[in-house]
């Protein structure tokens, strides 16, 4: 395939320009859909808590995600001063984490997490972005961060051959749909029951582990 000279934007990578992505682009409803940074915003400030060398902190990487289950599933307990040189940002209860680095950007496996009571004050690396402030249910943006078309987005946007890597800029200018009321309202409703459903099932194990070590 070919383009025009002056259609090109800095970049001469395959993906960002193949026929495949131009015609999912140029399908588009306009009126249906909005760039990411319009909904969220992206924590930018090192944590706080960095500064303090003897402090005891969560720390949570990107191997953490469960990838399939929108959650994070671990974290280790460091000193700030142990703390890997990319350890970044604090996560608060309610937040959305994306991974932005990593072979898996932009594939089935690319991580994405909502962060539990469990994990709020951890520091996560900063291979991860922080999105915070929603002006959309979170659920129905946690599903979209999932689905195919945004996917392709973060395909499309990877620069760098050893560790590839998304931009800020790219990731705020990435594209949301945005379907009527009802549909995302829909879609919130059955993410959010199958959080509480996972959560139910995880206090109901540990009932049972507790029901075991007394007979121990």
């Amino acid at each position: 395939f070919s383009i025009m000279y002056d259609e090109l934007n800095g970049r001469f990578d395959f993906d960002f320009y193949s026929p495949e992505n131009r015609t999912l682009f140029s399908k588009l409803n306009k009126t249906k859909v909005v760039a990411l940074g319009k909904l969220c915003e992206i924590v930018k400030i090192k944590s706080k808590k960095l500064k303090d060398p003897d402090l005891t902190v969560e720390y949570v990487e990107l191997s953490d995600v469960n990838t399939h289950s929108f959650e994070i599933i671990n974290s280790t307990t460091y000193l700030v001063h142990e703390l890997p040189s990319r350890a970044s940002y604090e996560i608060r209860q309610g937040d959305i984490i994306t991974a932005i680095a990593g072979n898996s950007v932009g594939t089935r496996k690319h991580a994405i997490a909502l962060v539990t009571d469990e994990f709020g004050g951890s520091i996560c690396t900063n291979g991860f972005r922080v999105l915070r402030n929603f002006k959309i249910d979170p659920y129905y943006l946690l599903y979209f961060l999932k689905s195919e078309f945004f996917l392709k987005q973060m395909y499309m946007y990877r620069t760098g051959a050893a560790i590839p890597n998304v931009s800020d800029t790219d990731l705020l200018n990435s594209v949301v749909v945005l379907p009527n009321i009802k549909t995302i309202q829909e879609i919130s409703n059955k993410m959010k029951k199958a959080f509480e459903l996972r959560q139910e099932s995880k206090q109901q194990i540990k009932s049972i582990s507790l029901e075991l070590a007394k007979l121990y």
